[in-house]
């Protein structure tokens, strides 16, 4: 096994995939005492953890990270579903699913066709382009116009800051400043969205379950675009190193499934975290209270017992069990809005310039705790 890399570092290598095919062979389950954490890697173990109620998103002790308790950015983090477990969480997590659900995704992917388009004639560089358009494409589904979508798409930049466990005193601050910005901006909106806008769908929806708090719903639609950032950027990203790999099949094949085959192969999200809040046995490991497991979804993406001939990039087969947006209880609602954007941008990329593939070269991949963000350089004079 490669000494070069750990279950961190990874993230950031060209190639991944045979260390992460080892892992699974070797030791699906094991402590990690560098980094002092379980290591998960195969499909079956990542079931076992992602529906087990004792091992939480959250540490116990710390439900919000403390450099922001106290701040907007902390009010913002305490509310998010993702977050947070129990009876509440999963009532709030069902308004949000419901209202995602009424997004029409062909609307989503004309809108992200459009959005990528502007963006690109008006010269907007790749690598902004892939976290930029997603976030505007959000903010335009929630209802706010076009002239302040790139002020919520600016905030939305410096508040994800905060997220990442790497955040600095410094992220953290502007990080803050920006989540007071944006709830004062979403709970604007909130209030005046037309029919048919994702917060207006999530107010009715509320409404229709008895639902009569706003200030979570504000903070989970601030969530909507936080989400959307990295994860997004990653899928999109890794979809055009694909379809510069594989032209033929970009063309062939339908886009979902294209775009499908791109989420479990090259998994935008690399891996996820859970806390233990009690003993749990795991695969006949014992793991205490508040010990730190770390998810590779990466690895559980190309498990052959779950995905035979899992290194093959395949858009014919089934995805169900794609762990790239977590699973359980806290898979990511907005999965089909995601996969929408990111068909978009490719047919507009396609559309604005046909020989694209031609052009790309990739630089690196963005230093990053759980994303695999491609850095590119797209230019006719590459």
């Amino acid at each position: 096994m490669s000494s070069s890399l750990n279950p961190l570092s990874a993230i950031e290598h060209e190639s991944p995939w045979e260390y992460y095919a080892q892992l699974t062979r070797e030791k699906p389950v094991y402590f990690d005492s560098a980094l002092q954490l379980w290591v998960v890697s195969d499909a079956a173990s990542t079931d076992a953890v992602l529906n087990d109620p004792t091992l939480q998103v959250r540490p116990a002790s710390q439900p919000v990270p403390p450099g922001i308790v106290g701040t907007p950015a902390g009010e913002v983090f305490s509310q998010l579903v993702r977050m947070r477990e129990g009876e509440y969480q999963q009532q709030l997590k069902s308004i949000i699913i419901q209202a995602l659900s009424t997004a029409d995704l062909a609307y989503v992917r004309q809108l992200a066709e459009q959005q990528a388009r502007r963006a690109l004639e008006d010269g907007e560089e790749i690598n902004s382009w892939m976290f930029s358009v997603p976030a505007a494409v959000v903010a335009s589904l929630c209802g706010f116009m076009p002239q302040n979508v790139p002020d919520i798409v600016a905030l939305i930049a410096e508040f994800v800051l905060c997220i990442p466990a790497s955040a600095t005193p410094e992220h953290q601050q502007r990080a803050s400043l920006a989540a007071g910005k944006l709830l004062a901006l979403f709970s604007k909106e909130i209030a005046q969205a037309p029919k048919g806008a994702l917060l207006a769908e999530l107010l009715h929806c509320a409404n229709e379950r008895g639902w009569s708090q706003q200030a979570p719903l504000i903070a989970n639609a601030v969530g909507f675009l936080s989400q959307t950032y990295d994860a997004t950027a990653g899928l999109i990203g890794n979809a055009l190193l694909l379809a510069q790999r594989y032209p033929d099949q970009w063309q062939r094949e339908p886009a979902d499934r294209f775009i499908k085959e791109a989420v479990r192969y090259a998994s935008p999200i690399q891996n996820t975290r859970r806390f233990a809040t009690q003993s749990v046995t795991l695969c006949g490991h014992q793991i205490a209270p508040g010990d730190t497991v770390l998810l590779l979804l990466a690895a559980a993406n190309r498990d052959p017992v779950r995905f035979p001939q899992p290194h093959a990039f395949q858009p014919a087969r089934n995805h169900a069990a794609c762990y790239s947006f977590s699973g359980g209880r806290h898979r990511c609602p907005g999965t089909d809005i995601a996969q929408a954007i990111t068909h978009g941008m490719l047919v507009a990329l396609d559309a604005c310039m046909p020989d694209w593939q031609h052009h790309l070269r990739q630089r690196r991949y963005l230093p990053s705790g759980n994303a695999r963000i491609p850095e590119f350089l797209l230019s006719k004079t590459n």
